[in-house]
């Protein structure tokens, strides 16, 4: 499709993308499953009718590798350009909120490959987004950042509030 000719340009005021954040859809009224069921739909007529990419956070990828395969198959046949998949346990909490906890690196490292042998087409494009840095320090951000890049994901998103010299040091480090 045209979608996975173009490339991607965020000019801050305009809209030429569309995100879906996790907590826009997770709100549903219904079962878990349902409200995933119900948010593919939506995502698709979404994907389907405009003439932008679509950018849609997938949380936690909804459970295991199974899961995450799964979606990432959904929201891709779909029309999604681009996934991201964070690195919280779940249940997940709002990336702003106290006590989230992180996945060992090993499982998110396993999600990623998960997502990356889901795709069928190379072009979409997996975000690996990390809340470590509340858990576990800027040290390990960096790291989880680098290794999610090293485990295939296209792009990293560090999640959370950060000091300008923080990223500063992750732009130097990741």
């Amino acid at each position: 499709s045209d979608v996975y000719k173009r490339q991607m340009l965020i000019i801050p005021g305009s809209l030429n993308k569309l995100k879906r954040n996790g907590s826009t859809l997770s709100n549903l009224s219904g079962p878990p499953k349902l409200n995933r069921m119900t948010a593919f739909i939506i995502i698709y007529y979404i994907s389907n009718n405009l003439n932008i990419p679509v950018i849609c956070d997938a949380d936690t990828g909804y459970g295991g590798i199974n899961n995450v395969w799964e979606t990432v198959r959904r929201l891709e046949s779909a029309g999604v350009t681009a996934i991201h998949i964070e690195d919280q346990e779940d249940p997940k909490k709002c990336g702003g909120l106290p006590g989230r906890t992180v996945v060992p690196i090993t499982q998110k490292v396993d999600k990623i490959h998960a997502a990356m042998s889901a795709r069928r087409y190379p072009n979409t494009l997996i975000i690996a987004r990390t809340d470590a840095k509340a858990v576990e320090g800027l040290a390990s951000v960096s790291d989880r950042l680098n290794i999610y890049l090293e485990a295939g994901a296209n792009i990293v998103l560090a999640a959370e509030a950060y000091e300008l010299s923080e990223l500063r040091d992750l732009g130097k480090n990741v």
